[in-house]
């Protein structure tokens, strides 16, 4: 940008000079063309003069044809001296005097022999018609009284009609290298031409052409020529001036050219003083896109946004303007930055995500070896209460009472083998979802206040459904859900479960009418360690969300929870 502000300066010192030749050449000029309307004055005084001299000469002729009238009729007795005096001194018009058939009575100043010319005819009559004749009437007798230009005047005639042509002349080859074109008051007839081919003026459509050329150029110059009345020169600017101007007009259209050329990978749009006309484009900007007005704007607001526009003032075309925008280089680099953010953020956030798994991955270790070294040391113990307890049946009266602690105990068998298989895949069967959640009912019930009621609800085609589980490790899920109900209930209530079939998937909803879980818990009630009993590790829901995503590829989540009114948790499995 700065280089181009420093061209323009160049282009503008260089055709300041350009121009200072330019104003002297029109200079130069414009005294011809002053010099023609003094020299056309004076030719036009001159012509005056003659006319004055014409005038005097009908004078005269009157004035001799009425002396010579007087004296036809004067009597013998009449002082008639003054009027042949007025006879006598005519020396210069020629004049004949003749009757009405044209037979001569008496000449003066003639160039024929009166004793040989009896009748004034043919040419000779011609040559003494240029002026009307006089009719003098003599006592009846009529007598013609012809005359022409007297010898000075056709002598002065002569002088100005040579004066004329030498003023067209001089005005045609005065005018140096300037091409010029005299013509009369309609502009058709070519009265002079000069520095110009004669095709131009014998075709009436070129010379036409060539006049309003002239007419755009200077004003023609108008004047009185004599014999062909108001006139007009029409001129050119001189080969000097138009080779001046080209040489301007190059100098400009290679400075937009080199400007354009030299943007390189700049857009660069050149316009006129209205922002409107694209003077020159480059730099990647095809016409197509500023083809329409609108696009135009558009593309030209955007170069404005980023950089001001560039004004030059031009000479013979005014102020210009210079719209760039950033190159395709530096854009990028304008980005660059952003994109090394993101790079370093993503990279941030995969070293995160790694960390995640890998930190998780140990918990799911660590979860696993405690749940297996648990169910390793529940093993021992769960055996031999097994063994004792089939001995206290033999022995005990009670059976029904020694059967409920051997379910009791199987049941801590069945735990201890949950327990095993954490940190494994489980194996997945096709069950009857409805059964499992009825048996983890039928169980809770015998172990829980008779305070607390368990209703399920499903039609009959959900009961019926059978599902890919693991029976043991949705129990515990079932069971786990059922026991926190308890406790927030207080062991007074109702739970709802409510299985409903939704196309793909199965979803069932445990309600209980418990104290609620504030807003603020709900996003961690599946976090490990969290609880709200005193003597809870806060394992049951992290480990039952695991079971449920991991194991099932299922869903498990608080749908809602109201304080002091209950909760409901939504578990979504797989058909």
């Amino acid at each position: 940008a700065q280089a181009i502000e420093r061209r323009a300066e160049l282009v503008n010192q260089t055709d300041d000079f350009f121009e200072r030749m330019k104003e002297m050449e029109r200079l130069r000029i414009t005294l011809w063309a002053e010099a023609v309307k003094q020299r056309a004055e004076l030719v036009n005084t001159t012509d005056d003069l003659f006319n004055t001299l014409k005038k005097e000469e009908r004078k005269r002729v009157e004035l001799w044809a009425k002396a010579y009238k007087r004296l036809s009729q004067a009597d013998t007795s009449e002082n008639l001296n003054f009027y042949f005096d007025i006879i006598a001194g005519n020396k210069t018009i020629p004049v004949v005097i003749t009757d009405q058939k044209d037979n001569i009575k008496t000449a003066a100043n003639v160039d024929f022999d009166l004793r040989n010319v009896e009748v004034l005819e043919g040419e000779r009559k011609r040559q003494f018609l240029q002026y009307e004749p006089i009719v003098s009437y003599d006592y009846g007798t009529i007598s013609i009284i012809y005359y022409k230009e007297s010898k000075i005047y056709v002598r002065l005639k002569n002088i100005l009609d040579n004066l004329v042509q030498s003023f067209l002349s001089d005005v045609v080859s005065s005018s140096a290298a300037v091409p010029v074109i005299i013509t009369d008051s309609s502009h058709t007839e070519v009265i002079a031409f000069g520095n110009l081919d004669s095709s131009i003026i014998e075709n009436p459509a070129l010379l036409r052409q060539k006049l309003n050329k002239m007419q755009a150029d200077n004003q023609p110059i108008d004047i009185e020529l004599v014999g062909h009345g108001k006139s007009y020169i029409f001129y050119e600017n001189s080969a000097l001036f138009t080779g001046l101007q080209d040489m301007i007009h190059y100098h400009i259209s290679d400075f937009l050219e080199e400007v354009v050329t030299n943007s390189a990978s700049v857009p660069v749009i050149v316009t006129d003083n209205t922002h409107i006309n694209v003077v020159v484009a480059g730099g990647g900007i095809e016409k197509k896109d500023y083809n329409t007005p609108e696009k135009l704007q558009r593309m030209l607001r955007k170069m404005k946004a980023q950089n001001t526009p560039i004004e030059i003032d031009l000479p013979l075309q005014g102020k210009r303007y210079i719209y760039y925008e950033n190159s395709f280089l530096l854009t990028q680099l304008r980005y660059a930055p952003i994109i090394q953010f993101l790079l370093v953020g993503l990279l941030m956030f995969a070293i995160y995500v790694l960390l995640n798994i890998t930190r998780r991955s140990e918990q799911d270790q660590v979860w696993a070896g405690m749940a297996k070294e648990t169910a390793h040391q529940l093993g021992t113990p769960v055996s031999s209460l097994l063994a004792w307890l089939e001995l206290l049946r033999m022995e005990y009266s009670d059976q029904k009472l020694v059967s409920e602690v051997i379910n009791d105990v199987k049941r801590l068998e069945i735990i201890t083998e949950r327990f095993s298989r954490i940190g494994s895949k489980p194996v997945l069967e096709n069950v009857n979802l409805y059964q499992v959640i009825n048996e983890s009912v039928e169980y809770m019930k015998f172990r829980t206040s008779s305070k607390v009621h368990y209703i399920i609800k499903a039609d009959d085609a959900v009961k019926e459904l059978k599902i890919p589980l693991n029976k043991n490790l949705f129990q515990w899920v079932i069971e786990n859900l059922l026991k926190n109900a308890v406790d927030a209930m207080n062991s007074v209530g109702v739970i709802n479960i409510e299985m409903t079939d939704t196309g793909n998937s199965i979803t069932t909803d445990i309600i209980d009418t418990g104290k609620g879980i504030p807003k603020s818990k709900v996003k961690m009630v599946f976090s490990p360690g969290y609880t709200t009993k005193r003597r809870g590790w806060g394992l049951g829901l992290s480990l039952s969300e695991r079971i449920i995503k991991k194991y099932h590829r299922g869903r498990i989540y608080v749908k809602s929870t109201v304080v002091g009114k209950g909760t409901t948790f939504r578990i979504i499995l797989k058909k």
